[in-house]
């Protein structure tokens, strides 16, 4: 069970710090889709958290 242990230390991101990540990041193309699930802002063709105006 080596490889479980190794997993768990992986870090998780809680959602505020995904979403100071992802607010910067480029949108995938094409799409309204964000990693964190937060809404696509096509004009700015970045990624912004729910309740953040475009």
């Amino acid at each position: 069970m080596k490889e479980l242990n190794e997993l768990k230390g992986v870090k998780l991101l809680t959602k505020s710090e995904q979403k100071q990540i992802v607010g910067g990041l480029a949108c995938e193309t094409g799409t309204n889709w964000c990693p964190d699930g937060s809404y696509c802002c096509l004009r700015l063709g970045r990624c912004k958290p729910d309740g953040q105006s475009c």
